[in-house]
C-alpha cells in the first residue's frame, strides 16, 4: 500500500462498544433485582426493545439517522453541542431514558417510577466506567504515531465520542478527530472522510481507512477514495469475502507497506443504527 495517512473507526475498532454498552446496561439492571427481585437479563432485553422503540418514533430520529447516533448511546451518552439537532435530543434525552426504563419495569410487572430514574441515573455511571481499549490498540498507535498522522473518523455525539477518547488516553496520537454530528452526516457518506482529509492535507488515494464496519468503513471509505482494511474482530463462517482483512490491529503496521492488493466493495451490511 501507498500510505501517507491512517484513518480510524472509533467503536469496536480501537475500544468495544457494543459490548461494552451490554455489559452496562446489565450492571444497571441489577440494581432493580435487589429493589424489585427482577430478572436482571429480562430487564435488560426489555430496556433494549423499548429503547429502540421509543428512538424511532421520537420527533428527533431524522437527526439521529443523519449523524448516526443510535438507542444504546442515546440511553447514556453526553448529548450536548451545538447543533439544534443535538440541542433537541439532549432535551429529549431524560424523558426517553427513564421513560425506556420505565416501560421495562412495566414489563416486568414493577410500576416504580423513582426506581426508573435511578436505573437511567446509573447507566450514566455504568457506562463511563467501562472505557477500554483492546490490548492491541496502544502498542499498533505506538508504533505508528511517528510514521504516519493518524485520525479519527466516528459517527456519533462530538461529546460523548471525544470523551471516550480522553478517558483512555487516545486523544494523544491524533492529528484530527473528526465526528459525524461536527459535520451533519454520518459514515458512510463521504463527506466525514473529506473533512478528515482536509484536517491532514493529505488526498484520499494515499490514505487508508480503518474500521470494523464494511459499510460504513470499508465501503464509505472506498467511495470517498480512500483505501480500506477491514478489522474484523470476531470471524465466523458466514463473513462475506474482503481482503485485506485483520482479526486485530497487531498486523496493521506491516500491512501498510506491503502492495496494494485487489479488494473489491463489500457486499453485506454489519449493522445500523438504531
Amino acid at each position: 500500500m501507498t500510505v501517507d495517512a491512517v484513518l480510524f473507526d472509533l467503536d469496536d475498532t480501537l475500544l468495544p462498544d457494543r459490548a461494552a454498552a451490554d455489559a452496562a446496561i446489565l450492571a444497571a439492571a441489577h440494581t432493580a433485582v435487589e429493589q424489585a427481585g427482577v430478572d436482571a437479563a429480562a430487564l435488560a432485553g426489555a430496556l433494549r426493545a423499548h429503547a429502540r422503540a421509543l428512538w424511532r418514533s421520537s420527533p428527533t430520529i431524522g437527526y439521529a439517522r443523519q449523524v448516526g447516533i443510535s438507542s444504546w448511546e442515546g440511553l447514556w451518552a453526553d448529548l450536548t453541542g451545538d447543533s439544534a439537532g443535538l440541542h433537541a435530543l439532549c432535551l429529549w434525552a431524560p424523558v426517553y431514558r427513564t421513560t425506556a426504563w420505565s416501560r421495562a419495569l412495566n414489563e416486568q410487572g414493577v410500576h416504580d417510577a423513582r426506581l426508573a430514574g435511578e436505573l437511567a441515573a446509573r447507566l450514566l455511571d455504568e457506562r463511563a466506567a467501562r472505557h477500554q481499549p483492546y490490548p492491541d490498540t496502544i502498542p499498533t498507535l505506538d508504533g505508528l504515531a511517528g510514521r504516519y498522522p493518524l485520525a479519527v473518523v466516528t459517527n456519533g455525539a462530538p461529546a460523548l465520542q471525544r470523551a471516550k477518547l480522553t478517558a483512555v488516553s487516545l486523544a494523544r496520537y491524533f492529528t484530527t478527530v473528526v465526528v459525524s454530528a461536527d459535520v451533519g452526516a454520518a459514515k458512510p457518506d463521504p463527506a466525514v472522510f473529506h473533512q478528515a482529509l482536509r484536517d491532514l492535507g493529505v488526498p484520499a488515494e494515499s490514505a487508508v481507512m480503518v474500521g470494523d464496519d464494511l459499510v460504513r468503513d470499508v465501503r464509505g471509505g472506498q467511495d470517498a477514495g480512500l483505501q480500506a482494511i477491514w478489522i474484523h474482530r470476531q470471524p465466523n463462517s458466514e463473513e462475506p469475502p474482503y481482503e485485506p482483512r485483520i482479526t486485530d490491529l497487531t498486523p496493521l503496521p506491516d500491512l501498510l507497506q506491503r502492495p496494494p492488493a485487489a479488494a473489491g466493495p463489500p457486499d453485506t451490511p454489519t449493522g445500523t443504527a438504531s
